[in-house]
């Protein structure tokens, strides 16, 4: 009997070690790929809540570059900030946003457009001129990788093509009269919490 009263330590040690070095990996995973490993790991449970305010920015179409890095949403965990904007040399352009989350070994969390559950729609841009004209025409360009190292990436076009059918004055027109400014709407923004399974 004492023989094998001997082995309790060994095996309890082992487990120890065992959860020890789970853990460890864990955490040395988390630092390395930080909520993309969050997100994808069996262990955390994601909760989602849609939030119901629209992003609504101001800009100056005659001087759009100076909007890049202008942060639109920070709620002390979670931050938006416009990344980039490209001309799409059809009188439009394509804004970037970069969605940036927080994380610890017990969690995340990430206010987005981007879903991550197929039942949950993706939030959209709306473009607007003055008060009162609404162009639905901003388009979804680029779903960007969910869940990179710290967040998403993705990007509207906006006053792409299809908004001059009827003629590039129309629009031009209508941004000038508005002493060129465009109010832009990020809607339908989600945000995605993580928490450790006990």
């Amino acid at each position: 009997m004492k023989k094998y009263t001997a082995f309790y330590p060994f095996i309890l040690l082992i487990i120890i070690s065992s959860a020890m070095y789970l853990s460890f990996s864990d955490f040395a995973m988390i630092q390395k790929d930080k909520l993309r490993f969050i997100a994808h790991d069996k262990h955390y449970i994601m909760n989602h809540t849609q939030i119901g305010d629209s992003l609504e920015i101001e800009l100056d179409w005659n001087n759009i570059r100076p909007s890049i890095g202008k942060k639109i949403y920070d709620d002390g965990e979670c931050t938006i900030v416009i990344d980039d904007f490209q001309d799409d040399l059809n009188g439009g352009y394509k804004v970037f946003f970069r969605a940036q989350g927080s994380f610890n070994y017990q969690g995340g969390h990430l206010v987005t457009t981007l879903s991550r559950d197929s039942a949950i729609p993706d939030g959209f841009l709306q473009a607007k001129i003055g008060n009162d004209i609404t162009i639905n025409n901003a388009k979804f360009y680029m779903r960007g990788q969910q869940s990179d190292s710290q967040g998403d990436t993705f990007a509207y076009s906006i006053f792409p093509l299809t908004c001059y059918e009827y003629g590039s004055l129309i629009v031009d027109e209508q941004i000038k009269h508005n002493q060129n400014k465009v109010y832009i709407q990020l809607i339908g923004l989600q945000k995605f919490e993580w928490t450790r399974a006990s």
